[in-house]
């Protein structure tokens, strides 16, 4: 028996840890109360080896013009989710881990809004850089996020992930709408028949809420649009074929 537990330690060490180049990150889903906002980081091994990620990722955070936000990133439980605590995660490929996001809505003190997030695996020196729309968050809370755990539900082939990006004469942009904005709504990860890639347009009203348009009908249905806070608002959206949905937030300013 001593053995045989021997071996099988030997063979979790023998499991290099994922580097920044075998993972592809996304942010799903969304909740509020009481201030507070939160969703849900994805790190999908997108290698064809098995890897392993330990413990906490880095986090930082851009604005629209791509400059540096300053944030403290606070590891441990956050108000949606307990942390699971620091434990290796095994990832074949296709399999992901997720982690818990939280911040709060501003307080009144200092705030920021960002436009991009930073993603450093646990033990790299790079990082993955995606479009993360909350709206406004409180900077002396921090960001929260909790370890690194396996995902409860691997979904076959790539996750669905949603962005909403303003529309302008250089293209599209992340960052808040403003009411008169027109917007692009992207969601990927669809099926082949949907060449991964669907789109619909959506423009920002005069009263600030977010409304999608009837012009172009790829999506199952068009996006819809949910507020969450005072210009905050969830967006989820399908694909044609793909029995999944898909959830981001944004503000609206």
């Amino acid at each position: 028996m001593a053995g045989t537990a021997s071996a099988a330690t030997a063979r979790v060490a023998a499991v290099p840890a994922c580097a920044t180049t075998d993972l592809v990150a996304s942010v799903h889903g969304s909740q509020a109360g009481a201030g507070n906002f939160g969703a849900t980081l994805v790190l999908t091994n997108a290698s064809h080896r098995t890897c392993t990620v330990t413990g906490y990722p880095g986090l930082g955070l851009e604005n629209v013009e791509r400059k540096v936000q300053r944030i403290k990133v606070i590891w441990g439980a956050s108000y949606f989710q307990r942390d699971p605590g620091r434990h290796t995660v095994t990832l074949e490929p296709r399999q992901a881990a997720t982690a818990g996001l939280a911040w709060n809505a501003p307080q009144g003190g200092g705030s920021l809004t960002p436009a991009y997030l930073h993603i450093t695996p646990p033990d790299q020196r790079t990082h993955l850089t995606i479009p993360f729309i909350p709206g406004a968050m409180d900077a002396a809370a921090g960001l929260h996020v909790t370890a690194l755990t396996a995902q409860k539900a691997v979904e076959p082939g790539n996750p669905l992930t949603v962005s909403v990006y303003k529309s302008t004469k250089h293209g599209p942009a992340a960052g808040p709408l403003h009411p008169g904005d027109t917007a692009e709504v992207v969601v990927t990860g669809c099926g082949a028949g949907a060449q991964g890639l669907a789109t619909s347009t959506a423009f920002v009203g005069g009263s600030g809420q977010l409304v999608p348009s009837a012009d172009r009908p790829t999506l199952r249905g068009f996006p819809k649009i949910a507020k969450m806070a005072a210009g905050t608002y969830g967006v989820s959206a399908q694909c044609p074929d793909v029995p999944y949905t898909a959830v981001t937030s944004l503000a609206v300013q």
